[in-house]
């Protein structure tokens, strides 16, 4: 059993915007990426208050 069925959240994909990777629901600026910079599946927990879901970063 992963985090994911033990949490019972399914992650959200990321919002990605000028080098920034944010939280789809609350907004909140989650990590800062580069130009060239490439990821697939990497799970990021986002600590906003009220939110604490999980986010899919695809880059």
């Amino acid at each position: 059993m992963n985090r994911m069925e033990k949490n019972g959240k399914l992650p959200a994909r990321a919002a990605v915007r000028q080098g920034d990777i944010l939280c789809p629901r609350c907004g909140r600026l989650l990590a800062r990426v580069h130009a060239g910079a490439r990821a697939r599946g990497v799970e990021l927990w986002c600590g906003g208050k009220g939110c604490k879901m999980p986010v899919l970063v695809e880059l």
